[in-house]
């Protein structure tokens, strides 16, 4: 593809993204890449796609700490004995809560102001389709529920493995249960955030806020992923310096392209390639390598 003087236009300086060595990818911007075969990819996604996921920890603990950071680790210790598709990056896992000092919306950077993405239970159905406030599709609903299904919300909950109520007893449990978040339904913290003498929990009626009960009991936590971004395909490409080997298109939030490239000898280089270096182009879509 040439410039309008027809001249190639040269690859634009990027930071490359992380191999989190399980097939995904951490961009510069905080989102992960993951393959379109990814096992955890929503129905209907593909290449380009932005989407989060959401779970229900299965191991319960009090909300008598101030810290935002002790419920981090709760999430992401659950994350990372959780699914196998989210084990390599479960420290970019955030819970859902709010403290006196954070809001629960800032903290996952959940925001109106944010560019909306769809949020899915793990391995589930799509919990909302944006960040707003309306009930059935935002995030903060001002009344209600997350996105209702036919088999209503409480079955839709999925914890840090994927599993629904369906498998055992104790996992029905889980998903009718209370889970603390120390959040009002905006996203804001509540009076009673987490570390309170008493402190907020939502149900699967009212997700967020429904009532609070004693810091000292204990209950589950929701985990949220960072905003995952659907790669590309597999294809033959040309590093610049002559060696085709196999690449993998990748792109972050702002759909920068990058080429994940592996020479025959099992040299591993990541470059960001404008259209005019690839050996034979991937397929048309999307913009930045077409």
């Amino acid at each position: 593809m040439l410039g309008s003087a027809g001249v190639a236009p040269a690859a634009v300086a990027q930071t490359p993204p992380t191999d989190n060595g399980d097939g995904t990818f951490t961009n510069s911007d905080g989102t992960v890449t993951v393959p379109y075969t990814w096992r955890l990819v929503p129905d209907g996604l593909g290449p380009g796609d932005e989407f989060r996921l959401l779970f229900i920890t299965s191991t319960i603990r009090d909300a008598t700490s101030s810290d935002i950071a002790v419920y981090d680790d709760h999430v992401q210790a659950a994350a990372a004995a959780g699914h196998r598709s989210i084990r390599g990056h479960a420290s970019a896992y955030r819970v859902v809560g709010s403290t006196a000092t954070v809001d629960a919306r800032d903290h996952v950077q959940m925001r109106s102001s944010d560019a909306a993405v769809p949020v899915y239970w793990l391995n589930g159905n799509r919990v909302s389709q944006d960040y707003g406030s309306t009930a059935g599709t935002g995030f903060w609903p001002s009344s209600g529920y997350w996105e209702v299904t036919a088999d209503a919300n409480w079955k839709d909950r999925r914890d840090e493995l994927g599993r629904d109520h369906s498998i055992s007893s104790d996992l029905r449990t889980l998903a009718q249960s209370n889970v603390f978040t120390g959040t009002s339904r905006d996203g804001t913290k509540s009076t009673n955030a987490l570390g309170a003498a008493q402190v907020v929990w939502g149900n699967w009626v009212n997700p967020i806020q429904d009532s609070s009960r004693a810091r000292i009991g204990t209950l589950p936590f929701y985990g949220v992923s960072p905003v995952y971004v659907v790669g590309g395909y597999f294809d033959d490409c040309d590093d610049g310096d002559g060696d085709v080997g196999t690449a993998r298109l990748f792109v972050t939030a702002t759909v920068d392209a990058y080429c994940y490239f592996r020479a025959p000898s099992g040299r591993a280089t990541r470059t960001a390639l404008s259209a005019s270096r690839m050996g034979r182009p991937f397929r048309a879509i999307l913009c930045g390598c077409c």
